[in-house]
């Protein structure tokens, strides 16, 4: 008589629920986050807001928006990827999470550097010296970065990141 046996290894199952069982109460944010100041104590992400947003006085240069909205598909397409390395198991949702992160964060400082359009009053531009909206030191875009957070809800929008 024929005797078969069979052995199954679950460990690489077991690994991926858990990578995904930590994504479940994780994210990453991009931009500019609280408790950042300029030299004179002004608010970083305060600054950064005004110009996504705009005042009576200063027009709207949505930084954030519009590099988001013109960059969704590559946003998805950038998460997919990442999400087929942790299920391939090439990385760890930590690892996944950093990269979507630095990624976001590097994206939204090139879009305060390429933001061009409305262009600054001239009575700004003799100031600075120079035309470029978002850019006077630099250290606003210098600034943006990502945070990852985990074992965490996601926040509400009345949460303070």
């Amino acid at each position: 008589m024929l005797k078969t046996e069979v052995t199954v290894n679950t460990k690489k199952w077991d690994k991926l629920k858990g990578e995904l069982k930590d994504l479940e109460s994780a994210f990453t944010t991009c931009g500019l986050h609280k408790d950042e100041t300029y030299p004179n104590g002004l608010d970083i992400a305060f600054v950064g807001a005004v110009n996504e947003f705009g005042t009576i006085y200063i027009p709207s240069r949505p930084w954030i928006r519009g590099w988001f909205d013109g960059k969704l598909n590559d946003i998805k397409n950038k998460a997919r990827k990442i999400l087929e390395n942790i299920l391939d198991g090439n990385i760890t949702s930590k690892e996944g999470l950093e990269d979507l992160g630095y990624y976001g964060a590097t994206e939204l400082k090139q879009s305060i550097v390429q933001l061009k359009e409305p262009p600054n009053a001239p009575a700004t531009i003799r100031k600075k010296g120079f035309d470029d909206p978002l850019i006077e030191t630099g250290l606003m875009r210098d600034t943006v970065n990502h945070k990852e957070f985990f074992n965490q809800p996601f926040p509400k929008e009345e949460d303070d990141y």
